[in-house]
């Protein structure tokens, strides 16, 4: 019962803390001129396929690729998703009548 927790645990930490790191590189080149939900659905969704692609890697343990384990990570980038919505959707409010200057 405890492997099934730590794995579970793990596999939501990992795959916000891949969403964080890869997200962040992304975010820095790609799809800064989109809406905050649209900005945010494509660049976990790249981070998502970064951090797939190196856990299909690690389960494989190199030799061949196990792209089941991407799917293992779904649940940690879906959460890091709505986060980072949220993020965007606070920074980025787009209200004409609002002054600048009070």
């Amino acid at each position: 019962m405890a492997g099934l927790v730590g794995f579970i645990v793990g596999c939501l930490m990992g795959g916000m803390a891949g969403a964080a790191i890869f997200g962040w590189i992304v975010e820095r080149f790609v799809f800064r001129d989109r809406p905050p939900a649209t900005r945010a659905a494509l660049t976990i969704g790249v981070a998502w396929l970064l951090t797939g692609t190196l856990a299909a890697w690690g389960f494989g343990r190199g030799l061949d690729l196990y792209w089941p384990a991407a799917l293992y990570y779904v649940p940690g980038c879906f959460l890091y998703y709505l986060l980072y919505r949220r993020r965007l959707e606070r920074v980025y409010v787009e209200d004409a009548d609002a002054d600048v200057f009070t």
